[in-house]
C-alpha cells in the first residue's frame, strides 16, 4: 500500500502489529483520546478508506481489557460514524478488507471499466 502512494493511519494496537511485521505507518491517537486524533484524519479527509474491526466483548474480556470495554465500543462506533457521516468507504469485515487491499494492490484504474449494474448481470 505504500509502495502505492497510500499513507497507512493506525491507533495504538494496530500500529504496533504493523510495526512489526514491518509495515510503515503512522500511530494515531484513539477517538476518546485527546486531539488530533483518529476522527480528525476521517473528518479532514486525509484517508481513501476505513479499516475498523471491533472486538467482540468477549474478546476484551479475554484480553484482560474489562476496564476498557465502554471505550472499545464508542471508540469503533465514533470511528465508523465519522467514516459513514464523511462518505468514506469502511469496511468492518476482515476478510472484505483483505479483497479490497488485493485488487488494489492488482488493477490499475486503467484496468477497470465501468459499467451499469444491468451490464454485469449479462456477463
Amino acid at each position: 500500500m505504500v509502495d502505492l502512494g497510500y499513507k497507512i493511519y493506525a491507533t495504538d494496537t494496530t500500529a504496533k502489529f504493523l510495526d512489526e511485521k514491518k509495515v510503515n505507518c503512522v500511530a494515531i491517537r484513539k477517538a476518546y483520546e485527546k486531539m488530533p486524533n483518529v476522527l480528525n484524519i476521517i473528518e479532514e479527509k486525509k484517508v481513501s478508506f476505513v479499516v475498523n474491526l471491533s472486538k467482540s466483548p468477549s474478546e476484551i474480556i479475554a484480553d484482560g481489557e474489562k476496564d476498557k470495554m465502554a471505550h472499545y465500543i464508542s471508540d469503533g462506533f465514533k470511528i465508523r460514524r465519522s467514516a459513514v457521516d464523511n462518505q468514506i468507504p469502511l469496511f468492518t469485515d476482515l476478510h472484505l478488507a483483505r479483497a479490497f487491499i488485493k485488487a488494489l494492490l492488482h488493477y490499475k484504474v486503467s484496468d477497470l471499466e465501468i459499467k451499469s449494474y444491468k451490464e454485469y448481470l449479462k456477463d
